[in-house]
């Protein structure tokens, strides 16, 4: 294993985000957001805000937010950042419904 340094990747690049399993994910810093909400540092205004955070190892560090139900829904800003970049179906997910907005729910 290769060691890292401070000199290979300035913290001005970067940031240490904690995770509540006592984990660390290395993520951009502020000024490495893409033009537009971005689920760390400038989330949008969706109704899932609130709802837990969590990130997916298992799928290219994911953000996605665990409604009261305990599903996990992706987050908008997430899969928003994704297909800028060209990686598409982030948004698929074994789905309750909870991730619809309210004013987009059928009767």
């Amino acid at each position: 294993m290769t060691d890292v340094t401070d000199d290979e990747f300035p913290t001005d690049n970067y940031e240490l985000l904690g995770l509540a399993g006592g984990g660390v994910l290395r993520t951009h810093g502020r000024a490495g957001c893409f033009c537009g909400p971005c689920v760390i540092h400038n989330p949008s205004s969706h109704h899932m805000i609130t709802w837990r955070l969590l990130f997916r190892s298992d799928r290219h560090w994911l953000a996605e937010r665990l409604c009261p139900h305990g599903i996990g829904h992706p987050d908008p800003d997430s899969v928003a950042y994704f297909e800028a970049t060209g990686v598409q179906d982030m948004g698929v997910h074994g789905c309750d419904g909870c991730c619809t907005p309210p004013q987009e729910a059928r009767p």
